[in-house]
């Protein structure tokens, strides 16, 4: 658990204050993110991973960091329940659709940078399918 419960002195209250995610957790979840977003990427036909892919590294760094403090709200507010791998894709889904961390590079192929300008959707729509089992391909019609 990324928290710590803090009692306060005066009152003997429970707080709780956030504990950062170590790097090497933070680089464990953003290399399962890059590894499921490279999974979409092989399933689209003209997109080649890294080459066509641009990140907004602010963003996209802070999504696991999102997700872990929404692992331990869930944990202090529903009685110490985990959350199941359903609830973390849709809270993926949600924080990448949110901040929108994924861009197709900008290249002649105006078709191709049209195409794929809800890569985001995409993306959040994969995280989820992966989870309910749904075949990408009636989701994105190919």
């Amino acid at each position: 658990m990324a928290i710590e419960e803090i009692i306060d002195e005066n009152n003997g209250t429970k707080n709780y204050q956030y504990k950062k995610m170590s790097k090497p957790e933070l680089y464990g979840e953003i290399s399962r993110l890059c590894n499921t977003l490279k999974l979409l990427v092989q399933q689209l036909p003209d997109i080649k991973f890294p080459e066509d892919i641009l990140f907004d590294s602010t963003n996209f760094l802070e999504l696991p960091i999102r997700i872990d403090k929404r692992k331990d709200y869930f944990l202090i507010f529903h009685k110490q329940t985990h959350i199941n791998e359903m609830k973390e894709a849709s809270l993926y889904a949600y924080w990448i659709l949110k901040f929108r961390p994924i861009h197709i590079v900008q290249n002649k192929n105006f078709d191709l940078n049209s195409r794929y300008e809800n890569i985001n959707e995409l993306f959040a729509v994969f995280i989820l399918s992966k989870c309910a089992v749904i075949p990408l391909t009636l989701v994105m019609g190919i």
